[in-house]
């Protein structure tokens, strides 16, 4: 983002603080996320001159839906995800997401000898 660091995001408009960290942890909860640059990003951020990024979570809609993800890789990584939506009626829905994931490091820990 033309060589500013960029300390200060948003989370659906509201800027993520340390009081106040509304940042998901993660990607499954995430639907995208927008990056405004340039004299645009100077106008509406809140942070450096570079850019502005808001981050965009996934909203309940209308229609039943359900997904799963399951990830697997090197070093024993594994993730699985969850994304269930259900209509409640008269407008009203619910979204629930949750995810797990476990991996090791690439670092080869050696116990040190007394």
């Amino acid at each position: 983002m033309r060589g500013f660091a960029q300390n200060e995001t948003t989370t659906d408009g509201l800027r993520n603080t340390d009081a106040l960290n509304i940042q998901p942890d993660g990607l499954a909860s995430i639907e995208r996320v927008e990056v405004i640059r340039g004299a645009a990003g100077a106008l509406y951020g809140r942070g450096s001159l570079g850019a502005s990024v808001n981050i965009v979570t996934k909203k309940p809609f209308d229609e039943y839906g359900a997904r799963i993800d399951l990830t697997g890789g090197s070093r024993s990584f594994a993730s699985a995800s969850v994304d269930l939506n259900v209509p409640l009626g008269s407008g009203f829905a619910t979204r629930v997401i949750g995810a797990y994931e476990n991996r090791d490091s690439f670092i080869e820990f050696t116990p040190v000898s007394a």
